[in-house]
């Protein structure tokens, strides 16, 4: 249970990255629209 708790978290945290990455360059490119 507890390395499942693990696994759980660790997946949180690379979606919270992959998701961090995503957003910054969404945001680059509505400053390089604007």
């Amino acid at each position: 249970m507890n390395l499942f708790i693990a696994h759980l978290s660790f997946g949180l945290v690379i979606l919270f990255i992959i998701g961090s990455e995503f957003l910054l360059c969404y945001i680059i490119i509505i400053v390089l629209v604007i």
